[in-house]
């Protein structure tokens, strides 16, 4: 595991090829050690062949890149790519699944949280709580990637080159529609089939219910704020949900709606075209008009 303090020196000495390989991760995730060198000479212009071999060795002896077992391809750190993400505003898409995971947690966390006010088992509480309080911080940090990375996919659906055909331009938009938007929007559906709604409403009333009890039995004071801010954070959770599906929604409806027009206006042109040409064949060689036997030119 690389030092910390050294990781960081390591990612200011070297932030340009870093910044570099992060905004290329998106289309490749590891490289051959040889092709990385010319990558290093287009950016730091001013240094020697050599310095470029010696900035790679360091890079790989900081930790930032890894080498694969038995190759010479390397990758880059999975906490250097996802902290300088953050800072380049390149974020991942998560899926439903991710989120699913998180609630079978909660749920498991909820047993304990049961089972330690009959047992009047503080520390197992504490656990509990806090098994809960992770879980939301990480579904709610999700979201807000989510959010990010649905701004990303839209922004270059639009600002790709105009003569590629628009279904290939807006192909990740559909992708992204069928295989982000439509399951979380049934995982956060209000109703009885929905997993996420639920599960939150039934945590405020656990907690609540948790919150009377340590009252009436005269608990720490600790114990009963844990309580109450973890209720603020599932209510928080679920406003942060309702907007971000809306948000993510919004962003790439217009762009999936605009493809399915042009296919339609696509489709009927071609069936127009096609009608004209049938009738003007039609037109042009008449029955009529066509000759009953080819003359022969000598």
């Amino acid at each position: 595991m690389a030092n910390p303090r050294t990781l960081i020196r390591a990612l200011d000495k070297h932030w340009d090829i870093i910044e570099q390989l992060v905004l290329t991760a998106r289309e490749q995730l590891t490289w051959e050690v040889d092709t990385l060198l010319p990558l290093l000479q287009q950016t730091y212009i001013e240094e020697s062949p050599a310095q470029h071999q010696e900035r790679l060795q360091q890079l790989v002896n900081a930790d930032i890149l890894i080498e694969l077992p038995r190759s010479s391809v390397v990758e880059l750190n999975s906490a250097v790519r996802d902290f300088a993400s953050q800072l380049l505003h390149e974020h991942q898409l998560g899926l439903s699944d991710i989120i699913k995971v998180r609630i079978t947690e909660i749920k498991t966390a909820l047993d304990t949280l049961h089972l330690a006010m009959r047992t009047q088992d503080m520390a197992a509480l504490q656990r509990g709580v806090n098994s809960i309080d992770q879980q939301l911080r990480h579904i709610t940090e999700q979201l807000q990637q989510d959010a990010h990375a649905i701004a990303d996919i839209a922004e270059r659906a639009k600002t790709a080159d105009n003569q590629l055909p628009l279904a290939r331009r807006y192909q990740e938009v559909l992708d992204t529609y069928d295989r982000y938007i439509e399951p979380m929007t049934d995982l956060m559906d209000t109703g009885a089939g929905g997993r996420f709604y639920p599960l939150l409403e039934q945590t405020e009333a656990v907690l609540d219910a948790l919150s009377e009890q340590l009252a009436i039995q005269g608990a720490l004071i600790s114990h009963q704020r844990s309580l109450q801010l973890l209720n603020f954070r599932v209510k928080d959770l679920r406003r942060v949900g309702r907007e971000t599906l809306k948000y993510c929604t919004n962003t790439l409806m217009p762009l999936r709606e605009e493809i399915r027009r042009h296919n339609q206006l696509s489709t009927a042109v071609a069936k127009l075209l096609g009608d004209l040409r049938k009738r003007g064949l039609k037109r042009t060689f008449a029955n009529s008009e066509l000759p009953r036997t080819i003359p022969c030119i000598i």
